[in-house]
């Protein structure tokens, strides 16, 4: 017997980590797989990119849900910020891996981690467009947006772009490098710092 999806199956402004309906649909999965999609092909706009990065966060709360959950219980929770942006609770994986990271970095890849920027960047990348619109995030997306990111290109952006000093633009670099590998975001490879276009989950 072929069970179709609900009416409201895909559309981003239906879906919710917070509905108790939405946590117990078995088409949880493709629904935000879906809206995303749809979300991806519109035309850039602040209120469409504020959309996009939301659907993100639905996604994780929604599909990290233990099978094993308790009525309730288990969601990672969802929350807003004073400036209204959605935040979510970290897996216990995340947990771990922000745990190991260097303090210099931990604070800004749980924020980031929290916020599903990570997973929204990605997105934005592969789909030509850059997911910042300031500072040094948006400085290395454009690189990874060349196609030809290095570590001494990306030094040399953030002297020229940030107005950083050589020393400064060093540390900005080394913060920045382990920030995107931390997010599973951007890796380097033969030389080149490449997007992690296919992720594969952490053990």
């Amino acid at each position: 017997m072929v069970i179709e999806a609900p009416a409201c199956h895909g559309m981003a402004s239906a879906v919710s980590a917070q509905s108790p309906t939405c946590q117990a649909c078995p088409h949880a999965r493709s629904c935000v797989r879906d809206a995303a999609l749809f979300l991806v092909g519109l035309p850039d706009s602040e209120v469409v990119r504020r959309e996009r990065q939301l659907i993100v966060v639905t996604g994780k709360a929604l599909l990290h849900l233990p099978l094993t959950r308790v009525k309730g219980e288990g969601a990672p929770l969802v929350v807003a910020s004073t400036r209204g942006v959605q935040r979510v609770s970290l897996t216990p994986k995340e947990e771990a891996l922000v745990q190991g990271l260097p303090k210099r970095v931990a604070s800004q890849v749980r924020s980031l981690m929290t916020t599903g920027w990570f997973e929204f960047a990605r997105a934005e990348l592969l789909a030509g467009r850059n997911p910042a619109d300031k500072g040094w995030k948006d400085t290395y997306c454009r690189q990874l947006l060349g196609g030809q990111a290095t570590r001494e290109s990306l030094r040399l952006a953030f002297m020229q772009e940030l107005n950083l000093t050589a020393a400064s633009a060093k540390v900005q670099l080394s913060n920045a490098l382990s920030i995107f590998a931390a997010g599973n975001l951007a890796v380097e490879t033969g030389g080149k710092l490449q997007l992690v276009a296919n992720p594969v989950d952490r053990p």
